[in-house]
Order: structure tokens, then sequence, then C-alpha cells
């Protein structure tokens, strides 16, 4: 997964204006922190301006078709590789976005969603994938433990960590 080239396109659009920030998020985002394992597409967490209820993304699509990607759907193809571009809603997405960090991938610098708002989501969306994946943080220890739980403070997601605790046994 060539997560480098995906950042040079994605910078390409913030710099000409289409876009506002990104990073990587979902799964793609967790192999920077756990074991890997698979996933089938790369998660972009992306700022685009909104007008009213609904996001716009027509200028955006056809930027990416211009610069020869197809759009398929939610996904975005950029050399076989599906892109499935996120607007992050109000709250522990959009303020995950506000918090990305840099990493590396194949020399280029990219932005990628901290551990501890990858395993807030994660307690926040449920699913099983999500627990599994919350699971590999805790075992692995590869988060700030207190940044975690201030992240989950700051969200109202600290009753259902408790409950999530409680559970796990």
């Amino acid at each position: 997964m060539d997560l480098a080239r995906i950042a040079t396109i994605f910078d390409q659009l913030q710099s000409e204006g289409i876009i506002g920030n990104w990073a990587i998020a979902g799964g793609s985002a967790a192999l920077f922190y756990v074991e890997p394992f698979v996933t089938f597409d790369v998660d972009l967490f992306v700022a685009i301006e909104q007008r009213g209820p609904l996001v716009n993304l027509d200028l955006f699509h056809k930027r990416l078709r211009e610069l020869g990607h197809d759009v398929k759907g939610e996904h975005v193809d950029i050399d076989g590789i599906a892109v499935q571009v996120i607007v992050p809603p109000p709250g522990v997405e959009a303020d995950a976005l506000s918090h990305a960090v840099n990493k590396q991938s194949a020399g280029k610098e990219v932005r990628v969603v901290s551990a501890e708002y990858l395993m807030a989501i994660c307690l926040k969306v449920g699913r099983a994938k999500d627990k599994l994946r919350l699971e590999m943080f805790l075992e692995e220890e590869s988060y700030d433990r207190e940044v975690f739980e201030k992240i989950l403070a700051e969200q109202g997601l600290m009753d259902k960590w408790r409950t999530y605790l409680t559970n796990r046994g």
C-alpha cells in the first residue's frame, strides 16, 4: 500500500485549496502503531469546505479525475488502491483530524490520526473489528494512557470506557 503516493496527491489537493487538512485514519493508520493486519482500503479524514448541511464533493472528484484517478462510489482509485474519503463529523473524528501527527512512510512525511484518537473512535463506533483493534492497542501498549483518557473525558466517552473495561474480563 503506497501511502506516500496517496499523501503526495492529497498534499497537492490541499496546496491547490481543493481540500483542507487531511490524515490517514482507520486500519491504515492503526498499522503505524500495532502489529500488521489485513485492511482492504485506506481511510482518509479530509476537511472539505461545507456550505449548508451537505458536503459537496464535486470539485474534489473533478480534480481527482483530472489527475487520472477513478471515483467509484465512496472510494477513489489511486493507482489501484481504494481510498475512502471521509469528511469527519463534529466530535471525536473532527478532533482526530485536527490533532493528527506526522509519521514517515516510504521516506515521505504523512499525517496520521494518533493512536489515542484511533482508540477513542474504535470505542465510540464499537463494531466487532473496532473492538479487536482496540484490544491490539491495549495489548501492545502502543498509546499514551493519560492522553487517551483525556480524549475520552473531553468526548464524553468515559462511561463507555468503564463499561468496556468491565465487560472485557
